[in-house]
């Protein structure tokens, strides 16, 4: 993990002050230290509110703080964009993320590439609707057994620490079974690069993944019965063969990457999604 590792020794080098602990517990000792200190947390919140909003209005003064250690750091995450529609025939949800930050050319660059794959994402989805009524009929729906499709486009954040940012996209769709997938999206925002498994693992990071997710399928086949994954002697081409160039994959909250196998990937679609965490030996 040398990009988050380097982020947290940057961060961990800041200095706090010698006297900082003392000046605090002699301050709490009086009833009259405690009036100012009431007085300092409501103006230190007031300014922490101006700091925000100067942050995200005023390119200047964010581009002034982004080298001050930790606010700099500042970057937030929300829903930019809700779209919701219910008719007789479908249910349609839709959260757009956006991200918020003090570099604005890294921002802009993010929320361009989600928002241009959220687009891709709702068109794909309208052709898979219509595709779906035309089967099922839905001209004449008087005593059918389906119910609506049911289309649902999410986000989930994954990591957001020491200038990293880990988040997927889900999308949802189908009706009565629901087909599931995952895009998985690993930013470093100092730079808006996209991270990537060799930034986290080294050079040889497809050897070290490769053999992990083979040993982790073979245990989880040894221990339940129930867990079948494709295999080289079926007639399908779909076992594991080794991860792509362009692999899924997120950051989780131990800071190690989770490699990520949509539905009929490398299983059996009642398996679903299939996800293998990759540890750091060296932890």
């Amino acid at each position: 993990m040398k990009k988050i590792k380097e982020s947290k020794m940057i961060y961990e080098s800041i200095k706090i002050p010698e006297n900082l602990e003392y000046k605090v517990n002699n301050a709490l000792r009086t009833n009259k230290s405690r009036f100012y200190i009431n007085k300092v947390v409501t103006v230190c919140s007031s300014v922490c509110l101006l700091f925000i909003l100067l942050l995200n209005v005023n390119p200047s003064f964010a581009n002034a703080v982004n080298g001050i250690p930790v606010i700099g750091k500042i970057t937030s995450i929300f829903t930019i964009r809700e779209y919701f529609k219910e008719d007789d025939t479908e249910i349609i949800n839709v959260k757009e993320p956006a991200i918020i930050t003090n570099n604005k050319d890294v921002e802009e660059k993010i929320n361009n590439i989600i928002a241009n794959k959220i687009k891709d994402l709702e068109k794909e989805s309208e052709l898979s609707v219509d595709e779906i009524k035309k089967e099922i009929d839905y001209t004449d729906r008087k005593g059918s057994i389906y119910s609506k499709v049911n289309v649902r486009i999410d986000y989930e954040i994954k990591y957001n620490q020491n200038n990293i940012l880990s988040f997927v996209l889900i999308k949802e769709e189908g009706i009565n079974t629901t087909s599931k997938d995952l895009y998985t999206y690993n930013f470093n925002l100092e730079t808006g690069n996209e991270i990537t498994l060799e930034d986290l693992l080294g050079n040889n990071y497809e050897e070290i993944i490769n053999k992990e997710i083979k040993n982790q399928i073979a245990e989880r086949e040894a221990k339940d019965k129930n867990q079948l994954f494709f295999n080289k002697n079926d007639n399908i081409d779909n076992y594991f063969k080794g991860i792509s160039k362009n692999q899924n994959f997120y950051i989780n909250e131990n800071e190690n990457p989770v490699v990520v196998f949509n539905k009929y990937e490398i299983a059996p679609g009642y398996m679903g999604i299939q996800e293998f965490e990759i540890k750091d030996e060296e932890k």
